[in-house]
């Protein structure tokens, strides 16, 4: 498989608590967005990624448990430096023609597959659970003023609900994997058509980032790219 990925400070913030695990030769990918202000957010997401590529996971149950045991890792070291540092992550493991994901916050797992690009992640906020009950409708949550509030983070609490998933892969798969910053701004729209005009990955990331830049760059921006080749399937 092939990756790419990029980092940025986004035009309006002065630290950027983005992080993320893209490396040649792993099949382990990661993004992370922190909470807390000043170095903070920075610290637990940097932290939570580490604590998951150190368990160097080989399926979906060894994913859940690394991400759930990085979420008490946080919490007790928030504890121990008395603020509330907290992250979003979503991680995914690719292997024996699957791709396992675990996932809590507000970052996104999109894929690319044919001509349609397919939202793989829930939102955990409170906006996003009122839109999937039915009690608001999407115009009302895209412009909804606490859209940005969490319900679930790694390291707010002790324990967390990690959502799970797992999916077979097929050849040419593309994976997007941001932060928010991204994603607020840019749409599936968006994406899919930057996938399509550029068949360079490592190109694509910065064109993503850019774009989001474009419009404003209200947050830190994150992007994680991932293409699956045909080796990839062998089980």
């Amino acid at each position: 498989m092939k990756c790419s990925a990029l980092s940025d400070l986004g035009k309006n913030r002065k630290n950027n608590e983005d992080s993320f695990y893209c490396k040649d030769g792993s099949n382990l990918f990661i993004v992370a967005d922190g909470l807390g202000g000043h170095s903070a957010g920075e610290i637990a997401s940097d932290m939570a990624t580490q604590y998951v590529v150190n368990k160097n996971p080989q399926d979906l149950e060894e994913l859940l448990n690394a991400v759930t045991e990085a979420n008490s890792h946080v919490y007790n070291e928030a504890k121990k430096l008395k603020n509330d540092m907290a992250t979003t992550i979503s991680a995914m493991l690719i292997k024996n023609g699957k791709a396992y994901i675990a996932h809590v916050g507000d970052s996104r797992i999109y894929l690319i597959r044919g001509e349609t690009v397919y939202r793989l992640t829930d939102d955990h906020t409170p906006v996003m659970e009122s839109l999937r009950s039915g009690l608001i409708t999407e115009e009302q949550a895209r412009y909804h003023p606490l859209k940005h509030m969490l319900s679930r983070t790694i390291g707010t609490h002790n324990q967390v609900e990690v959502d799970i998933l797992q999916i077979d892969i097929e050849e040419n798969d593309f994976f997007i994997m941001c932060t928010d910053g991204l994603s607020n701004v840019v749409s599936e729209y968006d994406m899919y058509d930057i996938f399509l005009n550029e068949q360079d990955i490592n190109k694509i990331p910065k064109n993503l980032v850019d774009l989001a830049n474009f419009r404003g760059g209200p947050d830190n921006i994150t992007v994680v790219c991932v293409k699956i080749e045909a080796e990839d399937l062998v089980l």
